[in-house]
C-alpha cells in the first residue's frame, strides 16, 4: 500500500479559456453601447441639419440673379422693331393720309427745294401716272394771296401730258397719284416754278406760286 506524498499531487495549471464576463462588468458594456449609440446619433442629426441649412441658403440666394439673367437673356433674344422712313438723295415724300379716300398733305422736297401737296377731296376715277394726258380746271396765286392766273375765268380746262415738260416741275410732280375728279392745292417754290427769271410783266423773279387744281380728266 501506497502513501501518497505531497509531490506526488498533480500540480493546478491555469485554465487556457478566457474569464467569463461577471455579473459586475456586464452594466458597464451596455451603459458604453448606449453612449456610442447616442453620440452616433447625434452626429448624424448635425450632418443633416448642416447639409439642409446649406442646401436651403445655395438654392434661395441663387434665384434672384438666376431670374434677373433669365430676363436679360429674354431682352437679348426679343426682336427689336424700329420704324424706318424710305429716304433718298433726289426725294423724300411724306405722306399723312389717313386712308384712301381721305384729304391728305404731302412734301416733296427735290435738292433745297420743297413742293407741298394737299388733297382737299381725293377723287376716284381714274390715277395720274407718268406719260398720261390730263385735263385741269385751275386757279393760281402769289404767296400774298392776289390771283394771277385760271382756267375757270376762262371757262375752258387746261391739258397737257404729264411728265414731258411742257409745264413747270411742280405741276409734273405735283399731280402724280391724284385721282379723277379730285381736287389738290400745289405749293410750288421758284425752283419748280419759273425760277430767279420769273415771267416779266406776269410773274416776278423767285416767286412761289400756289395752285388749287382740279383733276376733270386722265387718259
Amino acid at each position: 500500500m501506497t502513501t501518497d506524498t505531497p509531490q506526488d499531487k498533480p500540480e493546478d495549471t491555469p485554465s487556457s479559456n478566457p474569464p467569463k464576463t461577471t455579473p459586475e462588468t456586464a452594466p458597464k458594456t451596455t451603459q458604453n453601447n448606449e453612449k456610442k449609440s447616442r453620440l452616433t446619433w447625434l452626429i448624424l442629426t448635425a450632418v443633416v441639419v448642416v447639409a439642409a441649412i446649406v442646401i436651403y441658403f445655395s438654392v434661395f440666394s441663387s434665384s434672384p440673379q438666376n431670374t434677373v439673367t433669365d430676363q436679360q437673356n429674354q431682352q437679348k433674344t426679343q426682336p427689336q422693331t424700329s420704324e424706318t422712313q424710305p429716304t433718298s438723295n433726289s426725294s423724300v415724300t411724306e405722306y399723312r393720309s389717313q386712308s384712301e379716300n381721305t384729304p391728305s398733305t404731302s412734301t416733296l422736297t427735290k435738292g433745297s427745294s420743297v413742293l407741298k401737296k394737299e388733297d382737299k377731296v381725293v377723287g376716284s376715277g381714274t390715277e395720274v401716272k407718268e406719260g398720261m394726258s390730263v385735263s385741269v380746271h385751275y386757279r393760281g396765286t402769289f404767296a400774298d394771296g392776289t390771283e394771277f392766273d385760271s382756267s375757270y375765268k376762262r371757262n375752258q380746262p387746261f391739258s397737257f401730258v404729264v411728265g414731258k415738260g411742257s409745264v413747270i416741275q411742280g405741276w409734273d410732280q405735283g399731280l402724280l397719284g391724284m385721282k379723277v375728279g379730285g381736287e389738290r392745292t400745289l405749293v410750288i417754290p421758284p425752283e419748280l416754278a419759273y425760277g430767279a427769271g420769273g415771267i416779266p410783266g406776269a410773274i416776278p423773279a423767285n416767286a412761289t406760286l400756289t395752285f388749287e387744281i382740279k383733276l376733270m380728266d386722265a387718259q
